[in-house]
């Protein structure tokens, strides 16, 4: 599964709105939007890169916890993580460190966060971008609540093929105006997996 892919195929698409719809290009067209429009409202995508790549993030202190602690973009496996450290001869590896939130792949989703343990011999500075974590970006599957979201906004957009000023319908069984913010039951669904950076 490539990074930021379609959420949803031109088969599903079509089953989904149970119409005889053959233009798989259109179809195609209008999964890939509403699968961008996912990504918008979530904060986060849901693909998975194909190799482990290194990205720069800040660490903080959190007094509270006690920790240092890294935000970072979505993983879901430890194959091939290495969290480094900028110091002045260069980066040094953090061995002693925890993918957070704990149970998150355990319950189906992914972590965000970093966490340097307390008793880590080396430890993080709050510099600006100073910490280099290599890992397997993105998620080791799309969810099902992802996938239902982009199909009922993907034929949103694909009904707009017979509604060009944004309404659909006849005066005489009634009239939708489809309006451009997404579908409320879209934005409902995909709420929970909305990224809040800094959270727990």
């Amino acid at each position: 599964m490539p990074w930021a892919p379609p959420y949803a195929n031109a088969a599903e698409l079509a089953h989904f709105m149970g119409d005889s719809v053959t233009d798989d290009a259109e179809l195609t067209l209008a999964i890939g939007t509403a699968s961008r429009s996912v990504d918008r409202i979530t904060g986060r995508q849901f693909g998975l890169l194909d190799a482990p790549e290194s990205r720069r993030f800040s660490a903080r202190y959190d007094s509270y916890r006690r920790h240092w602690v890294i935000d970072t973009d979505d993983f879901a496996t430890t194959d091939g993580v290495t969290v480094e450290t900028s110091t002045p001869g260069g980066l040094t590896p953090i061995t002693a460190y925890l993918p957070t939130p704990v149970n998150a792949v355990v319950n189906g989703g992914v972590w965000t966060q970093v966490v340097i343990d307390s008793g880590s011999a080396i430890v993080p500075t709050a510099a600006e971008g100073g910490v280099r974590v290599t890992a397997r970006w993105g998620w080791p599957a799309i969810p099902p609540t992802i996938k239902l979201a982009t199909l009922i906004q993907a034929s949103r957009l694909f009904a707009r093929r017979h509604a060009p000023f944004g309404v659909a319908g006849n005066p005489e069984v009634g009239q939708l105006r489809l309006l451009e913010r997404l579908d409320p039951d879209v934005a409902i669904s995909v709420r929970p997996f909305a990224r809040v950076w800094g959270a727990v």
